[in-house]
């Protein structure tokens, strides 16, 4: 960027004109800092753009497929990650995590914005409190989501923290079917045993496809 006369330069714009004077790229390029190797930071914004095709699909990718990118590395990777991840919570309604959950139908109203648009499985955890009150939302696992892949400590390491008594969880399938599968049932009571070790009640687990989603508790899987 230093090809650029000093006041056009983007964190130049930025600072005199505001963010929202800037363009995807321009904004991508002062997240991944730096230039690299290959050229100008502004190229690499370019192609990072052009290798997702659009701002919304880069932001829906996680790290490692950030890293993927030659001249992004882990740490500009996880930077991106990070901004998109900070856009995504400043967006909520902060008055969502006061609500009280009665239903699963409420909690994925909580969750479902956690999983909108992945192209990878994840799973995002509601904490909540002794009146059912929603205490946290927060993803705690993206990748190939089984029994042996999910870490019960990173299911309820937020729960703990938050003082929760109960969590319900979901997690989608990409596929776009919501059946919960033998290794979803077996995570469940896997996570089940876990929580009552630690006093913790795992309420429900949604399975959440592309417009539509299972409640294993509905289905007396648990």
């Amino acid at each position: 960027m230093h090809e650029l006369p000093a006041a056009e330069r983007p964190r130049e714009r930025c600072r005199r004109l505001g963010p929202t004077a800037l363009s995807a790229v321009e904004l991508v390029a002062l997240v991944l800092g730096g230039g690299s190797g290959r050229g100008s930071t502004l190229a690499l914004a370019q192609d990072v753009l052009r290798r997702f095709g659009s701002l919304q699909r880069l932001a829906r990718r996680g790290p490692a497929a950030l890293e993927s990118i030659e001249g992004v590395g882990p740490a500009r990777a996880t930077a991106l990650a990070a901004a998109f991840e900070l856009g995504r919570r400043a967006s909520r309604n902060e008055t969502s995590t006061l609500r009280t959950v009665d239903d699963p139908d409420q909690a994925l109203e909580l969750l479902g914005p956690l999983l909108e648009g992945l192209e990878q499985e994840a799973v995002v955890v509601l904490g909540l409190g002794a009146r059912n009150q929603a205490l946290h939302v927060t993803t705690v696992a993206l990748g190939r989501i089984n029994a042996a892949g999910v870490q019960p400590r990173e299911i309820f390491r937020e729960a703990i923290a938050a003082g929760a008594t109960a969590l319900i969880m979901a997690h989608n399938h990409p596929s776009g079917d919501p059946e919960p599968s033998e290794d979803d049932v077996r995570l469940t009571h896997r996570l089940q045993r876990c929580g009552e070790t630690l006093g913790i009640e795992l309420i429900d687990h949604l399975v959440v496809g592309s417009n539509d989603y299972v409640s294993l508790r509905a289905r007396r899987l648990i």
